[in-house]
């Protein structure tokens, strides 16, 4: 009861002191501008300088927000000590020393500090990106009505027209061209006459990426019902190389007990459940799919130019604005932040935000952008 008792009222002005003096939570990238304070004796001037930077870059990561925790230590119901831990809950992940300043017997340096947890990466949903639905491939197992076989790809049908794009997702239907015949397209000469009349049709483009679903209906283990065994391909350029697969299975119910007698119940137009079962079940994964691919990561690499500034190919159509952020690993520290000096349509001038890092440093290293510091 003791060890209960001191908890109660211990947790109680905790909670308070954190409510009323860290109300800020680590959240997005912030810069903080603080200055930290060290006595220029008996270490000397070089010494207190670096204490000082230690005291700030403290301070700015404590700005960023903190986690406080405490407990107490009870003895035979007689409290005999408290602990209180204080710990920033944010990372610096860059920063920049503004100014030294000696001021009486202390040294002073001011510092802007770039603090929160690991970025972002930002979206890049402004550019236009064409999705090519190949034909499907559906087979109902020969233990199953053939009929089914119609109720199957008219569900089929209702998936992809039910599909609500992003609105940087142009879609081209090709229900007559398979993989295959895709791939054999992207190969073939454009002046090779058998493989343009052998009805492969036309190469998805090298920039275009490509859809493709296979269903597999054989009966469930319980009577009554089929078993939807199916998998969705993201295709990438003219070689449609797997960039991503999702697979599924699906119980659905016929309108009968037996399998046997389902196409007496079809005749009745009795598909739309089934078809309803069917979209409802698939449309989560295959729009997570396409939310997912909608969002092209704004990450490319640095390229020196003159003096500090490093280059690269993206720009304002690629959804970037001056307050935009690029985070850079691998450069010595974990992580270094460039800040947008100059922004074109296609293109932008990069600079490290601290001052002694150099462009040479960074060149041919990857940079990640995430929306600008507060």
């Amino acid at each position: 009861m003791g060890m209960t008792f001191q908890m109660r009222w211990l947790v109680l002005p905790l909670i308070l002191l954190q409510l009323l003096w860290l109300p800020t939570v680590a959240g997005a990238t912030e810069m903080i501008r603080v200055t930290g304070r060290a006595a220029i004796e008996p270490r000397g001037q070089d010494a207190a300088e670096r204490l000082a930077l230690e005291d700030a870059l403290y301070m700015a990561a404590m700005a960023g927000g903190a986690e406080l925790n405490g407990f107490s230590m009870v003895e035979n119901g007689i409290l005999v000590g408290e602990t209180v831990l204080l710990r920033p809950s944010s990372r610096i992940l860059d920063f920049n020393i503004v100014k030294k300043t000696a001021n009486g017997t202390y040294a002073e340096v001011e510092v802007d500090a770039y603090v929160g947890p690991a970025p972002l990466v930002m979206c890049n949903r402004q550019r236009e990106l064409r999705l090519v639905a190949l034909a499907s491939h559906i087979s109902v197992s020969q233990r199953l009505p053939a009929a089914l076989s119609a109720v199957f790809n008219q569900a089929y049908e209702d998936v992809i027209s039910s599909v609500a794009l992003p609105g940087n997702i142009v879609l081209e239907r090709r229900p007559n061209q398979t993989v295959a015949q895709a791939r054999k397209a992207g190969s073939a000469s454009t002046f090779d006459y058998n493989a343009l009349m052998g009805g492969g049709g036309k190469a998805v483009a090298a920039d275009d990426h490509a859809l493709q679903m296979s269903w597999r209906i054989v009966p469930a283990e319980r009577k009554g019902k089929v078993a939807l065994q199916g998998e969705l391909l993201l295709l990438a350029g003219t070689a449609l190389k797997p960039v991503k697969k999702i697979q599924f299975n699906q119980s659905i119910k016929l309108l009968e007990a037996n399998p046997i007698r389902a196409i007496e119940v079809l005749s009745r137009a009795k598909t739309s459940k089934i078809i309803e079962t069917v979209t409802s079940g698939l449309m989560p994964q295959i729009s997570t799919l396409l939310d997912d691919f909608s969002c092209r990561p704004l990450i490319t690499r640095l390229a020196k130019g003159s003096g500090r500034h490093l280059h690269v190919e993206l720009g304002q159509r690629d959804g970037l604005d001056q307050a935009s952020l690029g985070f850079v690993e691998g450069a010595q520290n974990p992580w270094a932040v460039l800040k947008i000096v100059q922004l074109s349509n296609n293109s932008a001038i990069l600079e490290p935000i601290n001052m002694d890092r150099t462009a040479a440093e960074f060149d041919g290293l990857q940079v990640r952008f995430e929306n600008g510091a507060k």
